[in-house]
């Protein structure tokens, strides 16, 4: 098979590998033949020792830590909390801090991100924000405002085809004049139809977590959005599906490697081949 996209990193996210503690993560990536690995930090109060351990399985394994989850920005939950997670970030050498707001007040979302981000300010860390239909950011033109209003180079947009589609949105919206910068962008699957009713945010979110598809599994324009994008912006895999629950993180891995292959190759204009 030819490779896909030489020039793009491509990384498991944690949402493929969900529950899988770093150590499975990143053997699991590297296994599979990614070139990055995302993580889900749960605790961020961890002794800098395990931090440690964690850096050097990434770096000891080749890989790009690509992005750490997950900041999220609620109404009663102080900024100052997400510090500990901006340090570990930086420590793990994280490329992206992937976050989202739940914010009611578009003011005090960006003043929260302004604030994480002069954190990161001299780490190499760069602030992800994740527009998603059940969050108060909801689109990727929402989020492409929030960002260019903010007038950071060290905040930029995630793009995910999932909810690209879900808030009503082509890849074309990528392109328009005025679009802020995104940092990378998630590859995964769906059918057009959301599950439920367009507005039923509680469906949406629940098939963001639980019925995700591989790339190429479902009909969501894939090649399209990878189009829109530089050839060389880094993807990541994520797929969080609970009938894959039952395979090992090795396995869901090899999967989304697979899957997403298909996908960029074809992006690419490579003939398609089944592995």
């Amino acid at each position: 098979m030819p490779a896909a996209a030489p020039s793009r990193l491509v990384s498991l996210a944690a949402g493929t590998v969900l529950g899988s503690p770093p150590g499975e993560v990143i053997d699991a990536a590297a296994a599979a033949g990614f070139g990055g690995v995302g993580l889900r930090w749960e605790q961020p109060d961890v002794p800098a020792a395990s931090v440690a351990e964690v850096r050097q399985a990434v770096d000891g394994a080749g890989l790009v830590l690509l992005d750490l989850e997950v900041v999220r920005l609620q109404p009663e939950v102080p900024v100052e909390s997400f510090r500990p997670l901006v340090d570990v970030a930086a420590a793990l050498g994280a490329r992206f801090l992937l976050a989202v707001s739940h914010h009611p007040e578009p003011a005090r979302t960006a003043d929260e991100l302004g604030t994480i981000a002069g954190w990161c300010d001299g780490s190499g860390v760069t602030v992800a924000v994740e527009p998603m239909r059940f969050t108060t950011v909801p689109t990727f033109r929402a989020a492409s405002a929030l960002v260019r209003d903010l007038g950071r180079d060290d905040v930029v947009v995630l793009v995910d085809p999932l909810h690209l589609q879900r808030g009503g949105e082509t890849p074309a919206v990528l392109t328009e004049p005025g679009a802020a910068a995104i940092g990378y962008a998630q590859l995964c699957d769906a059918l057009l139809t959301p599950p439920g009713a367009p507005e039923d945010l509680e469906a949406l979110a629940h098939e963001a977590r639980h019925a995700r598809l591989f790339p190429g599994e479902g009909e969501l324009p894939l090649t399209d959005m990878l189009a829109a994008l530089p050839a060389d912006l880094p993807c990541t895999v994520e797929v969080q599906n609970d009938g894959w629950s039952g395979v090992d993180a090795r396995g869901r891995a090899h999967e989304a490697m697979r899957t997403a292959r298909l996908v960029l190759d074809q992006a690419a204009g490579f003939p398609a081949h089944a592995s």
